[in-house]
């Protein structure tokens, strides 16, 4: 099983070609995706491309809106934060790939219910002229992104081994173009996106990195929320909340937080 990964679901190309006229959406994503075919493994200039077209489709206010709830579930954060981008490239994945649009944001009823990430990628279906077949192929397995909680097994400065602690499924990532892993230890539990590329899984840069010294009480929390039937969607807020207080306290001892996990 992957775990929060995006739907499969069959999308009906006529009836989305339709939606797609009716809410006006002509933005050519073969000039949103120029010279990405060329660099086709740098998921940051995918995501790039993802958040820009979606921000033309559904506008500022939209993402605003997303973003207070998310900041809401997953801890706030300000913009004088040393952690504020890698909280806010976490934002912009799970509105990329989790969140569904409404109706009113899609700008056609047909294309409420789609994360933006599948928006997209039926656009790149209806697309005239078809986009190179690498570009439909790498999107595709983009969509087969995965939102967990992890712990690194194994460390290089390139690779890692990694365990998704909520299904015990285990990952080899890659690191990406002008990415190294120096700085992290064996034995962290990170939580975040990994997104496949198709030949390898790579880390997306808005990661929770939790202190290893809380270890024992973040791998007990996990056995015992999901001993009880906790949906482990609502694990991982739980967790970034609590690692946020962590960071604003520092010199308060990890397992002081985090121990507010237990139970």
């Amino acid at each position: 099983m992957v775990l929060e990964t995006s739907d499969k679901r069959l999308l009906n190309q006529k009836n989305l070609a339709v939606g797609f006229a009716a809410s006006g959406l002509t933005t050519n994503l073969s000039d949103r995706l120029t010279n990405v075919s060329d660099k086709i493994t740098n998921v940051d200039d995918l995501l790039e491309a993802l958040i820009g077209w979606t921000h033309e489709l559904v506008g500022t206010a939209e993402i605003v809106n997303a973003s207070e709830r998310f900041y809401l579930d997953y801890g706030k954060v300000f913009h004088d934060d040393s952690f504020y981008d890698m909280r806010t490239t976490y934002f912009f994945d799970h509105f990329i790939f989790e969140r569904k649009l409404s109706a009113s944001s899609a700008r056609a009823e047909s294309l409420s219910g789609l994360t933006p990430c599948q928006l997209f990628m039926a656009r790149a279906h209806t697309e005239v002229p078809a986009l190179p077949k690498e570009v439909n192929d790498t999107l595709e397995a983009l969509g087969n992104f995965r939102h967990s909680i992890f712990q690194i097994q194994r460390l290089s400065e390139k690779n890692m081994a990694i365990v998704d602690l909520l299904d015990s499924a285990k990952l080899i990532v890659q690191a990406k173009p002008r990415e190294n892993f120096r700085g992290l230890e064996k034995k962290t539990i990170f939580q975040g996106f990994i997104f496949n590329l198709g030949t390898y899984h790579c880390l997306s840069s808005g990661l929770v990195l939790h202190p290893i010294k809380a270890n024992r009480l973040i791998k007990k929390h996990i056995k015992l929320s999901l001993k009880s039937g906790t949906n482990r969607k609502n694990i991982l807020p739980q967790l970034a909340n609590i690692q946020l207080r962590h960071l604003r306290h520092r010199h308060v001892h990890p397992k002081l937080i985090y121990q507010n996990t237990e139970g």
